[in-house]
């Protein structure tokens, strides 16, 4: 009986499983769901469904249980649940798997982003703006519609403003209506920018200075160092594994695929 409760118990904790935190510089600290204290982070500690991750004059990178990494820079704040996580404050990079099935959520205080595999950077300091760098990303307004501005565009119809000012009146209506949009929802292709001011947001593509974000983000931690699983887990997946052993000998249970073998496959 004793080994059955252990066995619920260690089940219980897996499927609860998110993340991994997997490096750090500085204190990292974590504030479980049902806690108002935080603790510190170590490195392989297990990361739970809503966990709330903060970091200090520190730098803390977390594995997803799909191995997509969210890497956290100084003075952010990150809350993880199944499938969407939640952006309170900072600058966060995210090198999303590709999905098949549940897209990732991102929620911040400016817009929810919809992902399905893809490398972004969002900054929610007092600047909000996403850069994506590959894939695509969908946006939802918090309220409203939002008004859309190609920057691109409104600077070429300001060039144009300057050579046709006797037919400027007919020509801005014809242009706002073309380069400003409102929509509650839009999509957002790689190698670009959007920056949001209320429920205003500016497109732009991405130019050198945001690429050199993305290298200095790639560059702090390997992504390719994160490809091993955790000693925190794999001790996990051998008690569990040891625990099924016995019983399977004391209570005689069949030779189907149990838990185990399906978060193995997951």
């Amino acid at each position: 009986m004793k080994k059955i409760i252990l066995l619920a118990l260690l089940l219980s904790s897996l499927f609860a499983q998110i993340a991994t935190l997997v490096q750090k510089e500085g204190i990292v600290k974590v504030k479980h769901k049902d806690s108002i204290k935080k603790e510190s982070l170590k490195i392989n500690d297990i990361l739970e469904k809503g966990d709330t991750i903060y970091t200090y004059n520190s730098i803390a990178v977390i594995k997803l249980k799909d191995n997509s990494i969210i890497k956290l820079t100084p003075y952010s704040e990150l809350k993880l649940n199944e499938n969407k996580v939640s952006q309170k404050k900072g600058e966060i990079y995210f090198n999303i798997k590709k999905r098949k099935l549940n897209k990732l959520e991102v929620a911040t205080a400016f817009t929810t982003i919809g992902v399905k595999g893809t490398i972004f950077i969002v900054n929610d300091n007092q600047i909000h703006f996403v850069a994506l760098k590959k894939g695509l990303l969908a946006f939802k307004a918090l309220k409203g519609k939002y008004e859309i501005h190609k920057i691109k565009l409104i600077q070429e119809f300001n060039d144009e403003i300057k050579k046709q000012e006797r037919e400027f009146k007919n020509y801005k209506n014809q242009l706002y209506k073309e380069f400003i949009e409102y929509k509650a929802e839009f999509k957002m292709k790689e190698n670009n920018i959007v920056s949001f001011n209320g429920n205003k947001v500016y497109e732009n593509r991405i130019d050198k200075n945001n690429l050199k974000e993305f290298n200095k983000f790639e560059n702090e931690f390997k992504l390719s160092s994160f490809n091993y699983k955790t000693n925190v887990s794999q001790n996990k997946e051998n008690s569990c594994s040891n625990l099924k052993k016995d019983l399977n000998t004391d209570l005689k249970i069949s030779n189907k695929n149990s838990a185990f073998d399906e978060l193995d496959e997951e």
